[in-house]
């Protein structure tokens, strides 16, 4: 939670920055990838979808495809039918949050300090939102939330932040066994 509040530090600390790319720890950045922030509008949120524009067609395929491999190689202890097929709206639901078509990830999020820092600092102040949930023990619900309900949502490509459950079974599924 404590990620919302990375623009609110830039400026207590009146860093010289104006926009703050967000890159959560878990999160291997390509040193060959080309700068972010060109590929950004200082008027939006830069976030990436996690449903739309994937490379991998169809997203259900792609579900389907990570279940089976999981509950393949898991011995069954893993199920085929599972919270992992919940639809964007379904989440948004599950949260009492109004419902959005899209989801994005919120482990890589671009924002202006000055346009935008007050929206994750009252994302944060809602402690209302704050309870873990069967969809997610996090934030990313509610940072979803922050920044598609803000009306300042710019959706980036997919390629900016490439998602390892993803590729794991769409290109390494050996890597399961």
């Amino acid at each position: 939670w404590q990620k919302l509040l990375c623009g609110k530090a830039v400026k207590n600390f009146q860093l010289p920055v104006s926009n703050v790319c967000f890159v959560d720890y878990d999160i291997i950045p390509n040193p060959f990838a080309p700068d972010i922030f060109s590929a950004y509008n200082p008027d939006g949120i830069g976030f990436v979808s996690q449903r739309h524009n994937l490379p991998y067609g169809d997203i259900n395929q792609l579900l389907k495809l990570i279940a089976f491999y999981r509950n393949k190689f898991s011995k069954g202890k893993y199920p085929l039918d599972s919270y992992l097929f919940a639809t964007p709206e379904q989440l948004f639901s599950d949260h009492r949050l109004p419902l959005y078509k899209d989801y994005g990830c919120g482990g890589l999020f671009i924002f202006n300090v000055e346009k935008h820092s007050h929206l994750f600092e009252m994302a944060f102040e809602d402690n209302e939102n704050h309870a873990l949930s069967i969809s997610n023990p996090g934030e990313e619900v509610v940072l979803n939330h922050c920044i598609q309900g803000s009306g300042f949502c710019s959706w980036l490509d997919y390629s900016w932040h490439t998602l390892w459950w993803y590729e794991m079974p769409w290109n390494y599924p050996w890597l399961y066994d």
